[in-house]
């Protein structure tokens, strides 16, 4: 497998992989024209996208997610809330690109195995993903605001992990962000701190993972 983070800020989030002939992204949060540009500088043409995996209705996740499908014919996964959440936001997406995923089921997509893990985060039902061709496994933990151990177990026996890294703590708290963002950032249901994502990292390298991150 292979795999590129295209973005990563709260400008827009996307990652490109790709296993053998099956190309997909998890996120589309730039515009399309953004995606089709950074995707050509891996040199990667968007045409070969085979599906859309979304993590969560934040339009920094799902900018360019209703163009690409719409252009490009691409079915887009996500789970039931996610898309209650998004779907008004995207425009209108053709019936057959709409696919619905659970959280704790295995979906086979082309080549390679999706799970989706819930997290905890202020969306509706946000989730990240596992990905595996069956012999290496790549997770994705990102818009997380707390280590459960839902998240731990999803992790384990990785490859590669990309971990959410948000904020100092202390820089976010002389900060002259309002005192409701601060507040939204620092929750159970906001973003992982730089000092909880550190302390995540040891414990998966202790655990055997030695390829981590940070987003």
């Amino acid at each position: 497998m292979k795999l590129s983070v295209l973005a990563s800020s709260s400008s827009g989030n996307s990652i490109y992989i790709e296993h053998n002939n099956f190309r997909c992204l998890v996120d589309a949060g730039l515009t399309g024209k953004k995606v089709v540009e950074n995707l050509a500088q891996i040199e990667r043409d968007i045409k070969d996208i085979n599906a859309i995996f979304v993590t969560h209705e934040h339009l920094d996740h799902i900018k360019g997610v209703g163009i690409l499908s719409r252009r490009y014919d691409i079915p887009v996964y996500a789970t039931e809330g996610t898309w209650r959440g998004m779907e008004e936001g995207l425009g209108n997406i053709v019936e057959k690109n709409k696919k619905i995923i659970e959280i704790g089921d295995s979906v086979e997509v082309g080549t390679i195995q999706l799970d989706a893990y819930s997290v905890l985060h202020d969306a509706l039902e946000p989730c990240g993903f596992t990905i595996t061709d069956g012999r290496k496994k790549i997770s994705i933990a990102t818009d997380l605001g707390y280590v459960t151990e839902e998240v731990i177990d999803a992790l384990q026996g990785s490859e590669l992990v990309i971990l959410e890294s948000n904020y100092d703590d202390e820089l976010l708290r002389y900060s002259g962000y309002p005192y409701a963002l601060k507040s939204r950032l620092r929750s159970n249901q906001g973003h992982l701190s730089n000092e909880d994502a550190g302390k995540l990292s040891v414990f998966l390298v202790q655990s055997g993972i030695t390829r981590i991150a940070l987003a």
